[in-house]
């Protein structure tokens, strides 16, 4: 299942990309292209030739590189963006494609596919009518250009999130054969296997995601959280125990730990697992850094409302729902956390 690592000559058109800190939990990872077009080797006239094909892993600097035109980054909701030369504004418009949506016509599938983005980056579990409408625009896009991968991957975001899983499957079966290199689309389909309850199958795509890309903490926590869900806790603290040892001060390992704990109905030990101590501070002002995965807040909240320490509770769910965009919120509703915020400390 896992494909074969590119040739010399695949690689020494990479252009060299950095890994963003983790946000959310999750890596805003750049993508690099390839000369190669699709999985079958031939562009179809209407496949936008300005943008990137193939996902470059592992990141490297060569001499020599040729600069994209377009190329895609990951934000930290886990949606594709279209982006100019090394990531940058102004990706390119694309051709060959005309876009009919709502009695518009959109020739420009970057700015199509970026203003679907933006329409969804405060969406929250609550949010049906965003989902659908941008699941609608997305399936504008696949009609107009069935293999250009941003609209592919969203498309199968939004499904997984609004609960398709078998359209969301199809979707990511596409984007594997047009990204193959790309870890992301592993992970995702791991989570529609969970939702399946075929843990095996879940477990196989997750791990072959952690093969892709040895240097990122997600397809670990993947894993973790799924031993969490089934109650499997030992197995759990053994992928969360792995993460803190290769990267000692990640946020998002440390509160799935305290998830545990609570669980478990320890939530002094929840608290102590991700005190405001324990947070890793930037080495001149010694402010909490950026990177912090934002459902900590949420953790701790309840962890600090269990021990009855009612006014810090109430300050750390104030924290969680001041970032309306955070990906936590993907999966969570703000107008009921709204109401438990309410409830702390209320007999």
């Amino acid at each position: 299942m896992i494909p074969q690592q590119q040739s010399t000559k695949s690689r020494s058109r990479v252009r060299f990309c950095s890994l963003v800190a983790l946000v959310s939990g999750l890596p805003l990872l750049p993508a690099v292209i390839s000369g190669q077009s699709s999985p079958t080797g031939e562009r179809p006239p209407y496949q936008q030739p300005q943008f990137a094909d193939i996902l470059v892993e592992p990141m490297e600097i060569l001499s020599g590189d040729e600069v994209p035109t377009g190329t895609f980054r990951r934000n930290a909701r886990d949606f594709i963006l279209c982006a100019g030369p090394d990531f940058g504004p102004n990706p390119p418009p694309g051709t060959h494609t005309t876009i009919n949506w709502n009695k518009a016509v959109y020739t420009d599938v970057a700015a199509f596919n970026n203003e679907t983005v933006q329409q969804i980056e405060t969406a929250d579990a609550d949010a049906t009518d965003l989902w659908h409408t941008a699941a609608a625009r997305w399936q504008a896009g696949l009609e107009a250009d069935p293999l250009f991968w941003p609209f592919v991957y969203n498309a199968g975001r939004v499904a997984l999130i609004t609960g398709q899983l078998e359209t969301a499957r199809e979707h990511f079966a596409l984007s594997i054969r047009l990204m193959p290199q790309f870890y992301g689309h592993y992970i995702n389909l791991g989570r529609v296997y969970a939702l399946l309850k075929a843990d095996q199958q879940a477990l196989a795509y997750f791990r072959n995601a952690a093969e892709l890309q040895s240097n990122s903490i997600e397809p670990l926590l993947a894993i973790a959280d799924l031993y969490i869900e089934r109650d499997n806790y030992r197995r759990a603290r053994d992928y969360l125990d792995e993460c803190l040892h290769r990267w000692p001060d990640n946020t998002a390992a440390l509160s799935a730990h305290a998830r545990i704990l609570l669980k478990e109905r320890r939530p002094l030990a929840a608290y102590q697992m991700i005190a405001e101590d324990k947070l890793p501070r930037n080495p001149f002002d010694r402010q909490v850094r950026g990177d912090v995965y934002h459902g900590l807040y949420y953790y701790r909240s309840l962890a600090l409302w269990q021990i009855g320490e009612f006014e810090r509770a109430r300050t750390d769910m104030d924290t969680l729902l001041s970032r309306p965009d955070d990906a936590f919120f993907l999966w969570a509703s703000r107008s009921q956390l709204q109401v438990m915020r309410a409830r702390i400390g209320v007999r």
